[in-house]
């Protein structure tokens, strides 16, 4: 086993992955939010059409836990999208029970128009690092990741 890498000392906010992350999370937010104030769509609606397109999360469920927002907020935010025909609902013909979502041409193509809002976002972030550092930093958060939906799955 490794020796641990905290230690009372130096547990502190500054160097803690959770407190960090927990900022990021906060801050890159509040960023993005700000960007989409004027568009079409607000931020959950995007993330949620963009894991329903590259399909992390076609149900309503998934959509729900990806966001970490509740059922009924979720349920009205795809009321609202599915209104807009942005996305349609479709029974799943192995288990009549769940609901499928899947983005719509329309739907498509507001994802078109709205996703290079992201990437400059994110690449203006990025570019205090170089690729390869961009590169590493990814390949630890999916690392970390990896390890905490590991321990989710086991639960």
């Amino acid at each position: 086993m490794r020796d641990p890498f905290y230690s009372k000392a130096d547990f502190v906010p500054e160097r803690s992955i959770g407190y960090l992350v927990h900022r990021l999370k906060k801050l890159g937010t509040a960023r993005a939010e700000a960007m989409f104030a004027d568009q079409d769509i607000n931020l959950s609606q995007w993330i949620a059409m963009f894991h329903i397109r590259h399909r992390l999360a076609i149900t309503a469920g998934e959509i729900s836990k990806c966001l970490g927002h509740n059922s009924g907020a979720v349920t009205r935010m795809l009321d609202q999208l599915d209104e807009r025909g942005l996305i349609v609902r479709i029974r799943d013909k192995a288990d009549r029970r769940v609901v499928n979502l899947e983005t719509t041409e329309a739907g498509q193509e507001m994802l078109d128009r709205l996703t290079p809002i992201m990437m400059d976002l994110w690449n203006d972030h990025l570019s205090i690092f170089t690729r390869d550092e961009a590169e590493t930093l990814i390949s630890l958060l999916h690392r970390l990741l990896g390890t905490l939906d590991d321990e989710d799955n086991k639960a």
